[in-house]
């Protein structure tokens, strides 16, 4: 009996010790491994604005609200006209990827594109909401990105802006006559109309405007609105303000990406760039109106004289306006396109406003 309690407990030590031997051995508890910071991509934008539009333009703030939505993972830094390169240079740059971004003017390249003007700004064209809704939902931004393509830039609407101001001039525009030999700084297509008034043209940037008017280089200029003009100092300079602005009902801007930029950013920060982008634009137009209510005041009060153009000079503008659509269209396929498009919307929209939105109380 006693063998077998023996025999038995030496099998139990057996047993046990065999168990202990297949066992894992214990180790020390590992130490988690840090998060990997997330990448943070950078990218440049350049405008073609003076640092002093900025704000009033709403650009300022596009940088912030994308670093606040990545949650600091996608930063931008802006840069204002001539800072890395000159405003007529951003198209080029984003083009080549100097810079990944860019907020301008289609207008500016009408050299390369004679159709860029309609997602600005054209002569007798629609004012500052049909223009976006013929880009939002009348198939604009497709015609937009269509025309871009080949240049390997992706635009995105920035906003509208209200109707400008005619010029800015020190001498009096009125009639027809008036038109005869001014030297006129301006752009685009609206360059072209004004030569065949018989109007010398000059193509200084914005930030060259006041200097250029002070001596007396040129006699006038456009440029903007009455808040931006404002902030540009004109009034300080030139005895004339005149209206209304025929020649920009309505302007559109712009945001430029370099394609190969937008394809290399994650879906996620795509989203986040539009959003930011839309919140800009969202904003810019009732902010411009705003400041051109307080601009038109200041100028008053500045003693500046505000001219209507004469009716003539309207009519001359449309059928000159109708002339060179007629030209470029039957040179140039796409602006034959573009213009379909734009023109054919505008009549609508033209029909819809008389019905809808004009009220007249006289």
């Amino acid at each position: 009996m006693r063998k077998s309690i023996v025999k038995l407990l030496i099998i139990l030590v057996v047993i046990v010790s065999l168990v202990v031997a297949c066992a894992p051995a214990s180790t020390p508890e590992a130490t988690p491994k840090p998060t990997p910071a997330p990448e943070v991509i950078k990218w440049r934008m350049g405008t073609c604005w003076p640092e002093s539009l900025h704000t009033l333009l709403g650009i300022d703030k596009f940088p912030e609200y994308v670093e606040e939505m990545s949650g600091g993972r996608f930063l931008i830094d802006l840069y204002a006209a001539g800072v890395v390169v000159p405003a007529y240079e951003v198209f080029d740059a984003v083009s080549k990827g100097t810079l990944e971004a860019g907020s301008t003017l289609s207008t500016y390249w009408t050299g390369k594109m004679p159709a860029a003007p309609f997602f600005g700004s054209v002569p007798t064209g629609m004012n500052d909401i049909g223009l976006m809704t013929w880009i939002k939902f009348g198939g604009g931004l497709e015609l937009w990105r269509e025309l871009y393509a080949p240049y390997n830039i992706i635009p995105f609407f920035n906003g509208v802006i209200p109707p400008e101001s005619f010029a800015w001039s020190n001498k009096p525009i009125r009639s027809l006559a008036d038109f005869e030999g001014l030297k006129f700084r301006t752009i685009g297509t609206w360059a072209d109309i004004l030569k065949d008034m018989g109007v010398s043209i000059s193509t200084v940037p914005g930030g060259e405007i006041y200097s250029a008017l002070e001596k007396g280089i040129i006699d006038a200029t456009e440029y903007s609105t009455p808040a931006v003009d404002r902030m540009l100092g004109f009034h300080e300079i030139a005895k004339y303000m005149v209206v209304p602005g025929v020649h920009s009902p309505g302007t559109c801007l712009e945001t430029l990406v370099n394609k190969d930029a937008w394809e290399a950013l994650p879906d996620d920060l795509k989203a986040i760039f539009e959003a930011a982008n839309d919140k800009v634009a969202l904003n810019l137009e009732a902010h411009c109106a705003m400041e051109d209510m307080k601009a038109l005041a200041a100028f008053k009060d500045y003693g500046v004289e505000i001219i209507e153009l004469d009716k003539e000079v309207l009519a001359k503008v449309k059928e000159l306006t109708i002339e060179k659509d007629k030209e470029l269209a039957a040179k140039d396929p796409m602006y034959a396109k573009v213009m379909k498009s734009y023109r054919d919307f505008q009549k609508e929209w033209d029909d819809y406003e008389s019905l809808i939105m004009k009220i007249e109380y006289e």
